[in-house]
């Protein structure tokens, strides 16, 4: 079975399971794959049949850190082709970018979101206040004239 790393960081293959069961490779794990277009070629003994898939767990390098990760292939496809991109997309490296840094980051977030909160609170009522007195005004306005009526 070949992999190949179509991603920008390096892959660092950790298992590989064949319809749920672990298989042993011939060579030891972990294997590193470089990245963009590295590919490696693995064997392992699996003597079940041809139909299912395969779950290939590795680590790949998001944020600086090494995250886990598993791809899901077809068995029979798998037997014949190379596994493109044993390695998550781009969106799925952004989407966990952002939660990396989220996560980083939550304090700072918490923070923000407090003086937003406090400055919203004190907006409204600013503008609270300001539509009563601008009622009061109108309603002193509306007691002068009609004052001025009953004379």
């Amino acid at each position: 079975m070949k992999i190949r790393n179509t991603g920008n960081a390096y892959s660092i293959l950790v298992g590989i399971r064949v319809n749920s069961s672990k298989v042993s490779m011939v060579d030891q794990l972990p294997i590193t794959i470089e990245p963009i277009g590295d590919y490696k070629t693995f064997v392992f003994r699996y003597d079940g049949p041809w139909k299912g898939s395969i779950l290939i767990d590795f680590y790949t390098s998001s944020c600086g850190e090494y995250e886990r990760w598993g791809k899901l292939v077809d068995l029979l496809t798998a037997s014949s082709n190379p596994i493109e991109g044993a390695y998550p997309s781009r969106a799925e490296l952004l989407v966990r970018s952002f939660y990396i840094w989220f996560d980083r980051h939550l304090v700072e977030i918490a923070r923000c979101m407090e003086v937003a909160r406090w400055g919203s609170i004190t907006v409204f009522v600013a503008v609270v206040v300001l539509l009563v007195l601008k009622s009061f005004n109108i309603l002193l306005h509306w007691l002068r004239e009609t004052r001025l009526l009953l004379r």
